[in-house]
């Protein structure tokens, strides 16, 4: 069996159990560099996410593995256009590029830059996906003369098993990130651990409820073209995500111009910290007077888990508490307050920097429930 047909079928059954692109790539060229004289090596494993077009791996023989997430809008530049990389993905087939010789450049500025770290040859496949769409892998030598006839054998008979083994890995990386992307990490975690059924499946946990809505959304609604009002959600709901996942929550839901999220940590303590620490942050960027928000906490027992019918379900938290914390925003509204928090949650967070509602009767609950705010002015 030839060198080559080893690292083939290493590709299609011995790299099944490395589970991320970057250790596929540090194995493979550990294999590769034994017969091939390559000084760098990169291709891109599509996510299927709404903001990020590809993770870009790149293995360098001095550095190793790095990997960067490139972004749609950066695909529409001039400089990604007039590339061997954009023309492949137009349908190109292999693309040779020597580097010595400047007159015979097709694609000056990166010929030039890949001549000046010192390579002598250039070349990119295409890798054609099963089920339609494709991506590349390129390499660069330093080898003097550049690649030889037998070095491109070696790398073009390597593009099919490459293709298949990137397949998987593209599968099951844009399975995780689309599944993070609609569930939240906590429940794509789930979800991918097994955790689907219907019946039974929900995990009773304590945590932090917290919910923030928009100030004048149905005026808003009334007022502004659909294009427009899913332009502004976006950005609100952009600004208050960035916090809510600096201070480890997870989020579970939007509606309309409602955002569910909780907060968890085996000491309850920190997990309400981190619901203020966002809280305060979030309110901070709100406060040019350019949108009212306003935000209820409470802490409580909910169950996090699978319901819905047989063909549709979502992954969602339901309970008492989770009542609770909704029905808080109508003393919020009531009182033109931009917070109000639970009793139960002013006594589990130990913070004393709250100042007292009084009791407030909340539909469907039968007792006056005592709440807070954190402006000691009320």
């Amino acid at each position: 069996m030839s060198e080559n047909a080893n690292i083939n079928d290493w590709l299609l059954a011995g790299s099944l159990e490395l589970d991320s692109a970057e250790k596929i790539v540090l194995n493979l060229t550990d294999i590769l560099c034994q017969q091939v004289q390559i000084n760098r090596l990169s291709f891109d494993i599509h996510t299927a996410h709404s903001e990020i077009y590809v993770k870009n791996i790149i293995w360098k023989r001095d550095k190793g593995v790095e990997s960067e997430f490139i972004e749609h809008q950066r695909v529409t530049s001039p400089i990604y256009k007039n590339s061997p990389i954009a023309a492949i993905y137009g349908g190109s087939p292999t693309i040779r590029l020597p580097l010595l010789n400047a007159s015979e450049y097709q694609y000056p500025d990166l010929q030039k830059e890949l001549c000046r770290q010192g390579n002598t040859d250039y070349i990119i496949f295409p890798m054609d996906y099963t089920r339609g769409g494709r991506s590349y892998v390129s390499y660069t030598t330093d080898q003097e003369g550049g690649f030889s006839t037998t070095d491109i054998k070696v790398l073009e008979s390597m593009c099919a098993p490459l293709s298949r083994r990137l397949e998987i890995e593209f599968c099951h990386y844009s399975t995780r990130s689309l599944l993070d992307t609609y569930l939240g990490k906590s429940a794509a975690a789930q979800v991918t651990s097994g955790n689907f059924k219907r019946v039974g499946s929900g995990e009773l946990i304590n945590a932090v409820i917290w919910q923030c809505d928009l100030r004048g959304f149905t005026d808003m609604s009334m007022n502004s073209e659909a294009e427009e009002l899913i332009i502004e959600l976006d950005k609100f709901f952009e600004s208050i995500a960035d916090s809510i996942s600096k201070y480890e929550g997870d989020i579970i839901k939007f509606i309309g111009d409602s955002i569910i999220v909780i907060f968890t940590n085996e000491e309850a303590e920190v997990a309400c910290r981190n619901a203020l620490q966002a809280s305060n942050e979030i309110l901070a960027k709100f406060t040019d007077g350019s949108r009212q928000i306003a935000i209820v906490i409470h802490y409580g027992s909910v169950i996090f888990g699978n319901v819905g019918s047989r063909d549709r379900m979502d992954f969602t938290i339901i309970g008492k508490d989770v009542n609770f914390t909704s029905r808080l925003e109508g003393v919020c509204k009531q009182l033109n307050l931009n917070m109000v928090l639970s009793e139960n949650f002013i006594q589990v967070s130990r913070d004393k920097n709250f100042a007292p509602l009084g009791k407030y009767n909340l539909k469907g609950f039968p007792n006056p429930e005592a709440l807070y705010t954190l402006d000691k002015k009320v």
